[in-house]
């Protein structure tokens, strides 16, 4: 896909062959936008070395071979910090298909820093040649090796090789300190919104909500008497409120996936944390049990 501005509209040429004219264009197709490509050639969008391998499998199934693993991502989502930078995330969730019965599902997924992967070759080849039965095997390895519970193999090892997604690199915008610099000099019919303007990991749940601020904020200007200042409006605040969730966002992946010294603090502070958090639970229950 591409545009074409003129003074008085902008035409936006699909794959398809059709062409559509309006006012304004809104990129919102995602992180690999075409629309950003074009629009903001040079603000970057880079691999940030993290591998993931992600799967489903029913919930029945999970609750047979790994019931603590469903138990403790009930009405959660369960992150698992394990050795060498390793992560697992799993929770549970309802499937839903036009046409069919909802089914409970798990999804699981790990995620590991390329440089730590002592096995690389071997998932650089399932990249290149999908095989899922292998990297399942693959991924129960790592499981077994970088995690010390044996429910987590065990949800790798009861997974259907064509349920699994990967492996794939994480790719994020990169932050930068002066974001503004990347606006365009002229004002223009095209906007983005969303994960078109500023791809993030998933890693501080941040994408979804800031898209949604995206979008008020661009309501907002297109109502205006003068939608063209509005618009730029838009975008330098869009793009600044973006830049602060993508260095947030990237400094989650780095803790969740941090190694060495950096995890030996990072656990440290999380106990702490999580002490704090029982003893002030634990003192709203006096306090309330005395009321």
């Amino acid at each position: 896909m591409r545009y074409e501005e003129s003074e008085d509209s902008v035409s936006a040429f699909f794959e398809d062959g059709t062409v559509e004219k309006g006012d304004v264009l809104v990129g919102a197709d995602g992180a690999n936008s075409a629309v950003r490509k074009q629009r903001l050639p040079q603000l970057p969008f880079e691999d940030i070395g993290i591998t993931t391998v992600g799967s489903t499998l029913p919930l029945a199934a999970a609750q047979t071979c790994c019931p603590a693993v469903v138990a403790s991502c009930a009405n959660k989502l369960l992150r698992i910090l394990g050795r060498d930078g390793y992560s697992l995330l799993a929770f549970c969730y309802v499937r839903t298909e036009k046409g069919s019965h909802d089914e409970k599902e798990l999804l699981w997924s790990v995620s590991w820093p390329k440089e730590k992967d002592e096995e690389s070759p071997a998932v650089d080849d399932l990249v290149r040649n999908p095989n899922g039965e292998q990297l399942l095997k693959l991924i129960a390895s790592k499981v077994k090796q970088h995690f010390d519970h044996p429910e987590l193999e065990q949800l790798v090892r009861n997974t259907q090789p064509t349920r699994v997604l990967g492996p794939k690199a994480l790719f994020s915008a990169r932050p930068q300190k002066a974001i503004t610099t990347y606006l365009s000099s002229k004002l223009s019919r095209v906007v983005l919104l969303g994960d078109s303007a500023h791809p993030m990991t998933t890693h501080r749940g941040l994408g979804a909500n800031t898209a949604l601020h995206d979008a008020l904020d661009l309501f907002t200007a297109l109502q205006q008497p003068d939608w063209r200042q509005a618009l730029e409006r838009y975008e330098e605040s869009m793009l600044k409120r973006g830049n602060a969730a993508v260095a947030g966002s990237l400094q989650s992946t780095k803790m969740i996936h941090a190694s060495g010294w950096a995890a030996v603090f990072r656990n440290q502070f999380l106990w702490t944390l999580g002490c704090l958090f029982s003893s002030v639970r634990l003192v709203m229950r006096i306090i309330f049990f005395w009321k």
